[in-house]
């Protein structure tokens, strides 16, 4: 029989249908559960040879699974896709890293119940699994946020992650949700239950970056306040599924404003929230139209009122109102006969309803039935089929009453058309002859119209033409005048445009000019830098913490400048707009005011020609005929005049408008001009102060990698030391370890017999819940599940007395599970204690070695960095000599000129035996100015006195003389004194100008 049950086992969970191949997704798990063993490290090498493209692997519950399975996936599976470990308690991250370094194509990890998984193991994971899409960390109590954060920065691509029990996330704050909502955008279910450390700064970031969050659970995060749920409403509008249960800080205002944005919720968890009234039921019911599921489980402050609002509710399935106890009978009325798709409430605690009532209302639900697990009713075991059978016979009934409103509909179109064109032949008939008579008559009336305009229209033409002509002419001649002025204004225009484009030309050569010239200057003055770069290292050292504060201040005040800037910047920008806006609004209304006047202007002439007319037409009609020839003429006259004068209007508005045209453009390009100028000047700005800031960050990495690598040398000669003292120390050792160990094993017992104390308690309890409520019970039978384990009916008398026995014997075994605990405690304080010793009797061997290697180190560096100094100094010394001799005695030092540079108009020096050119004075003219007069010749120079010669050829006392050189010898630059700093070293302060110089 074993051997027909490894066999069946084999054939149903490894072979596929065809019975040839090996399936690709294996569950060893419920092979181990069909052949009653546990799943062991062979199972695994043997389903991975079989088969080596394995795309999941189900190794749930596997106790004795261990490193060595998971090397053998990692070896020979290499393309594995999902691998379940919950409750695998043996891995570590060893074998955690063989599967990250071969099996990179890992998209679903479970490690439920595992725990020995902490940080390190997540680090593990992210160091190749980049492609992982779900990960369940359910239970594992180790991790924290950093292994978290890290595990978030290296896999963006989660979509599903459960923390669920992780109870160290965000005790020393959010950082791991941070890095989540910042770095895992494409995030759609997270799970914290439990994490009772979560605060609101991380599930802001997390609504902020997440915006396809579709599945968030918080049960028990009681830190959680409406600011977190705020964020959630503005940004993740795609929620589906949210629990808040035990978020008691939340209220109905959060809650409305989530219902608001988040309309396609369909599960919502808001029991034990006190805060929520009815207002945020009454939001949720409003918005939420495909809400299905709804807990509102000890919301204390919700009544009937409530009730009523949810019976609007249609698609409710599944609601939990238990712990309610203002809720009556008569908001169950309500729900139960709106809410017809309801099949299951829990209404535990709920005072004012009876069981009566109860039974009444479930006689009345066409898919529920009476509860076992509470009070209140359930669903029924064929509930789906009665549903879909519902359904398809309401998709019947629509669809007759559909087709019945479009037959009606057809009949009733069918009969309005046949009245209605009864009604246009009776009543209409009459109205169209009129108009076809009327057209005809309009008709006739037209062609005797025509003729008339025609004669009339032929007298204007003649007319029109002579005026036309004489028009044209005088148009030609206006426009030849205002050719030439437009001529000589676009000639100076184009003049002073060269004139600017050549002066800016030159403007640029200068600068350029200028720019090579620094540039030359300052490749001068960066060799000088250097060489005085291996004195000024030395103070740099000495002052690298008080730099680094500095430049923490210089951080914060470039944050607070870059903040002013870009408030500048748009206050700026708005001003300009602003500005820009009212001139084009003030350019409009003057243009609307100018043809308002022209448009007044012609009515004004039109009325002034119609009163003209009309006493033409009196006149005319007084004088009869006599005065015929003359009006006509005088007619034709005004014609002329009126046709002269709006030809010449117009062309007056014309020019107007092309000016203004110009005039519009031209200031549009000098606007372009000056933006790209400011645009130009700040775009230099920013750059020299990424320059300077990039300099700045670059010293500051030089002085932390200095400081690291100080350290870490440390270190290793402390650890070094440590090693040597290995021997005298290793029985200490030995004991510590094996005391922790000791402590360890006796601190996981304890956690394990508190664990089943907390079982026995919680059973007892809800034993003694039962209890109390059989000794109310008046029914001769009662059915429940604590004796058999399945529901069942037992005589109540009976039942009260087994559970009685039960009861008592439960209360038995938390006396003794109590004194077992007290023991563990008991052993764990005194393996401390013994700890404690042999840690004392450490620390003089370990710590007093480890302060003594450091002080000797220190003695060495202080040594090494003095010897230095002194080197550099006289390295130094004997340079400044070596170039005092160099200037006294050079060949061709009595030939500098001092001379204008006529294209500058800066001072610069000429050789004129070697015709070499300088812009800053050579060390020769410094050190001997009298030789070098201003358009001296060589002839009449004069020879250094003895005494300078003397001086010069001394190597070691030229330094004042550089000295002086260099800080404008002869000046009067201020008196130079020597003094000592606070190491002891020597250095020169200039008492006119504070300067100081080693």
């Amino acid at each position: 029989p074993r051997a027909k049950g490894a066999l069946r086992s084999f054939l149903r969970n490894f072979m596929e249908e065809s019975g040839v191949d090996i399936k690709k997704d294996v569950d060893l798990s419920a092979h181990a559960k069909m052949m009653g063993e546990p799943i062991s490290n062979a199972w695994i090498q043997e389903i991975c040879v079989m088969q080596n493209q394995l795309k999941s692997l189900n190794l749930r519950n596997g106790r004795e699974v261990t490193d060595v399975g998971l090397w053998a996936i990692a070896r020979h599976c290499t393309g594995l896709e999902g691998l379940d470990l919950a409750g695998c308690e043996a891995v570590s991250k060893v074998g955690l890293r063989s599967l990250s370094l071969r099996c990179q194509a890992l998209k679903t990890l479970k490690f439920d119940g595992c725990g020995n998984v902490d940080d390190g193991s997540l680090r593990t994971i992210a160091s190749g699994c980049w492609d992982l899409r779900s990960l369940s960390v359910e239970k594992c109590d180790k991790i924290t946020d950093l292994g978290l954060a890290e595990l978030a920065t290296c896999c963006t691509r989660l979509t599903h992650v459960n923390l669920s029990g992780c109870t160290k996330l965000g005790e020393f704050g959010d950082q791991a949700l941070v890095k989540l909502g910042k770095n895992c955008p494409k995030l759609q279910g997270l799970d914290m239950h439990g994490c009772k450390h979560v605060r609101d700064p991380g599930l802001v970031a997390v609504a902020q970056g997440c915006s396809k969050l579709a599945t968030l659970r918080l049960s028990g995060c009681k830190e959680v306040t409406g600011k977190a749920v705020t964020s959630l409403a503005k940004n993740c509008t795609g929620l589906r599924d949210l629990s808040l249960s035990g978020c008691e800080k939340i209220g109905s205002r959060e809650v409305a404003l989530l219902a608001r944005n988040c309309r396609g919720l369909t599960r919502l968890d808001l029991s034990e929230c006190h805060g929520i009234g009815p207002e945020g039921v009454q939001a949720v019911v409003s918005n939420c139209r495909h809400l299905k599921v709804l807990n509102l489980e000890r919301c204390a402050k919700l009544s009937d009122d409530s009730c009523m609002v949810l019976a609007h509710a249609h698609r409710l399935e599944m609601l939990n109102l238990g712990g309610c106890p203002q809720i009556t009978e008569r908001g169950i009325r309500e729900l139960s006969e709106n809410c017809t798709g309801l099949d299951s409430l829990n209404i535990s605690g709920c005072t004012q309803i009876s069981r009566r009532f109860l039974m009444e209302t479930i006689g009345k639900m066409e898919f529920s039935q009476p509860a076992t697990q509470w009070f209140g009713f359930e669903p029924k075991e064929d509930s789906a089929h009665l549903r879909v059978a519902k359904a398809a016979h309401m998709k019947k009934v629509a669809a007759s009453k559909h087709l019945q409103r479009i037959v009606r509909g057809f009949i009733g179109r069918r009969m309005a058309r046949d009245q209605y064109r009864s009604w246009v032949i009776h009543n209409t008939l009459k109205l169209v002859q009129a108009r076809v008579r009327g057209v005809f008559e309009r008709r006739r009336w037209m062609k005797r119209r025509m003729g008339a305009l025609q004669q009339r229209a032929a007298t204007c033409i003649a007319a029109g033409v002579r005026g036309g002509i004489a028009r044209r002419r005088l148009a030609q001649v206006k426009n030849t005048a205002s050719e030439k002025r437009r001529e000589e204004v676009l000639a100076v225009t184009v003049q002073r445009v060269w004139r600017s484009y050549v002066d800016r030309a030159f403007v640029r050569i200068l600068r350029r000019e200028a720019y090579a010239r620094a540039i030359e200057a300052a490749k001068i003055r960066a060799v000088e830098e250097i060489k005085a770069r291996v004195i000024q290292r030395i103070w740099r050292k000495r002052v690298a913490a008080q730099q680094t504060d500095l430049l923490r201040l210089l951080r914060d005040a470039k944050v607070a400048r870059e903040a002013l800037e870009l408030h500048s910047g748009v206050e700026i920008q708005r001003v300009l707009r602003g500005h820009l806006g009212r001139q084009a609004v003030r350019a409009v209304r003057v243009e609307y005011a100018l043809r308002l006047v022209e448009w007044r202007a012609g009515i004004g002439m039109q009325a002034l020609f119609r009163g003209m007319c009309a006493r033409r037409r009196v006149a005319y009609l007084r004088w009869l005929k006599a005065k015929e020839f003359e009006i006509a003429m005088a007619i034709r006259i005004q014609k002329a005049w009126r046709a002269n004068r709006a030809r010449y209007l117009t062309s007056l508005a014309r020019s107007m408008r092309d000016l203004r045209q110009k005039e519009f453009l031209a200031a549009r390009e000098i606007q372009r001009m000056w933006r790209g100028k400011m645009g130009r000047e700040r775009a230099r700005l920013r750059k020299a102060l990424m320059e300077e800031l990039k300099q700045r960050e670059l010293a500051a990495v030089t002085m932390c990698r200095i400081f690291r690598g100080h350290k870490g040398r440390e270190r290793w000669e402390v650890a070094f030391q440590l090693k040597r003292l290995e021997e005298m120390a290793r029985p200490l050792y030995a004991r510590e370890k094996f005391l922790l160990e000791e402590k360890a094993r006796l601190e996981s017992e304890e956690a394990k017999l508190k664990q089943e104390l907390e079982a026995g308690i919680l059973d007892t309890d809800s034993l003694r819940e039962e209890l109390e409520t059989m000794m109310t019970v008046t029914n001769k039978y009662w059915d429940t599940t604590r004796l058999s384990g399945t529901p069942q009916r037992f005589l109540t008398e009976y039942l009260k007395v087994r559970l009685a026995e039960q009861l008592a014997e439960g209360e038995a075994r938390i006396e003794e599970d109590k004194e077992r605990v007290q023991e563990a405690v008991v052993m764990v304080r005194q393996r401390e204690r013994e700890i404690r010793q042999v840690r004392r009797e450490l620390a003089p061997i370990t710590q007093g070695m480890a302060i003594k290697t450091r002080r000797d180190r220190t003695v060495r560096i202080r040594n090494r960095v003095r010897l230095e100094k002194k080197s550099s100094t006289t390295i130094q010394r004997v340079f400044r000599g070596w170039r005092i001799r160099t200037a006294m005695f050079s060949w061709y030092r009595d030939y500098w000129v001092e001379q204008v540079d006529e294209t500058t108009g800066l001072p610069c020096y000429y050789n004129t035996w070697s015709e070499e050119v300088k812009w800053t004075r050579p060390l020769e003219m410094t050190l001997l100015p009298h030789l070098h007069k201003s358009g001296a010749t060589p002839e009449e120079e004069i020879e250094p006195e003895p005494e300078q010669v003397e001086e010069a050829e001394e190597g070691d006392d030229g330094e004042e003389l550089v000295l002086a050189a260099e800080e404008g010898w002869g000046e009067g630059s201020g008196e130079w004194e020597e003094a000592l700093d606070d190491t002891g070293a020597a250095y020169w302060r200039n008492t006119a100008t504070g300067e100081n110089q080693y």
